[in-house]
């Protein structure tokens, strides 16, 4: 695994946390909770990225895809077991698909974060109004 001191260009693999800086889509529901809670998570500290043999290196975006640890902690999965992030397979299985899969059934039974209710209910179009 490769060390990172600085989380820039790099997207989280296999996890789509919302978007905010998409140019030509709006704001995603919870995009900017969720990217507050990235900060929280890793700004700061050094963090190891690993990347996925079974998939494509970057996206059609040109962006690094990595799955991020600090220490051994799965941030990918972090997010969404957090509720800040969704799983997303575009075509093949990957590595950690069914631990995110499994991540993301437990945060949506508890109304975690986006699948509240009082947020986005699972939504991303939805605007974001209220803080979390």
């Amino acid at each position: 695994m490769k060390l990172l001191k600085v989380y820039s260009s790099v997207r989280r693999k296999k996890d789509t946390g919302t978007e905010k800086n998409h140019p030509s889509k709006p704001v995603e529901c919870f995009a900017q909770e969720a990217s507050s809670h990235l900060s929280q998570l890793i700004s700061g500290k050094s963090v190891s990225v690993e990347a996925d043999t079974t998939q494509d290196s970057k996206d059609k975006y040109n962006r690094y895809l990595y799955y991020i640890f600090l220490d051994k902690q799965n941030i990918n999965q972090q997010m969404i077991s957090d509720g800040y992030a969704y799983e997303y397979t575009y075509n093949t299985p990957y590595k950690y698909q069914n631990d995110f899969k499994k991540a993301q059934k437990t945060a949506s039974e508890a109304d975690k974060g986006l699948w509240s209710p009082l947020t986005c209910n699972g939504e991303r179009a939805k605007p974001s109004s209220s803080p979390t």
